[in-house]
């Protein structure tokens, strides 16, 4: 699938926002990190292995956050991670070369890449097809199920990170790596060519493409950017959510004033911002991350209907009538 971009002659500039704190670290200190190293790649024997063992296990979480907003389903983040983690240990002395930790960051990288490549591209409107099927069977009181789990809470900033991921999926999976590279991991767009292993001049053209689809797929679909838009998960899904869970309004985000840049630097701020991959909100998008998933491997529709965006808003009805 090929979204219409707009044509420029240079990369605009997206104001930084705040790095996502993804890149892999650990509770180890950087001493015992390199005194590990050390001995991992001086040692082929179980000492050695056992000093590796310790160094993945301390940068695990971080690399399942780095996968899990490229990937999302959370079945599919766990083969990924369990991939890059054979990686490292079975071909350290490819590490050499770079900082251990960027190393580890771009075998994340690189095998989500390898899983997202023999995967059907999602549809930009992936979340209201799934909102469809809920709404037509019972799978409505499983999502709703969710809000029942001990410790939920409506963190509407985890679902603007959450919809980020799914509508990240629709785009050509460079624009998609690139962007979340750059403007939610934070890499130079130097590291980021070299994680890639892409030229410049490829790189910049990724980075433009991908922000100006961002942008007009947001722009579209997003109910919380025009309030004529068919997607209304966001006001929704809260709206389910036990009055005093519901958290903070998402009308308060602003991402419906100013230009599409600036609507779209605003949304990168709130990914970034986002615990996507242990909040309060994690079981009820682990559980639309699963459903959007079979629905998007196992769609019928013709590959020529896959851009079609709804016109007319949706606004989760059926699952109003369960709110508690």
């Amino acid at each position: 699938m090929q979204i219409a971009v707009a044509s420029f002659f240079f990369a605009y500039k997206v104001p930084a926002v705040r790095p996502r704190n993804l890149a892999p670290h650990s509770s180890i200190t950087a001493a015992e990190e390199n005194e590990l190293l050390a001995k991992a790649r001086s040692d082929a024997g179980p000492l050695g292995r056992n000093a590796l063992s310790k160094l993945l296990q301390a940068h695990q979480s971080s690399l399942a956050a780095v996968i899990r907003i490229l990937v999302g389903h959370p079945k599919d983040l766990q083969d990924v991670l369990q991939e890059a983690l054979l990686e490292a240990f079975t071909n350290l002395e490819s590490s050499a070369a770079l900082p251990f930790s960027s190393w580890l960051r771009g075998l994340a990288v690189q095998k989500s890449g390898e899983f997202l490549a023999l995967q059907r591209k999602w549809r930009p409107a992936a979340q209201l097809a799934v909102q469809e099927y809920c709404a037509s069977t019972e799978t409505t009181l499983d999502v709703v199920n969710t809000f029942k789990e001990e410790g939920f809470a409506f963190d509407a900033k985890a679902h603007v990170s959450f919809c980020f991921t799914a509508v990240g999926r629709a785009l050509p999976m460079e624009e998609q790596f690139v962007v979340v590279l750059v403007d939610v991991l934070g890499l130079s767009q130097k590291e980021t060519a070299r994680v890639l292993r892409i030229n410049d001049d490829s790189l910049t053209r990724f980075l433009t493409n991908g922000r100006t689809n961002l942008e007009l797929l947001f722009g579209r679909l997003c109910g919380l950017a025009n309030v004529e838009n068919p997607c209304d998960l966001c006001r929704g899904l809260r709206a389910v959510a036990p009055e005093n869970l519901r958290g903070v309004d998402p009308d308060t985000f602003g991402l419906d004033s100013g230009s599409a840049e600036e609507r779209l630097h605003r949304r990168l701020k709130i990914v970034c911002e986002a615990d996507l991959d242990a909040g309060p909100t994690l079981g009820l998008h682990d559980f639309l991350f699963e459903l959007m998933s079979q629905n998007e491997a196992n769609r019928e529709t013709p590959k020529e209907h896959d851009e079609h965006l709804p016109t007319t808003p949706s606004r989760w009805e059926d699952l109003q009538t369960f709110n508690n």
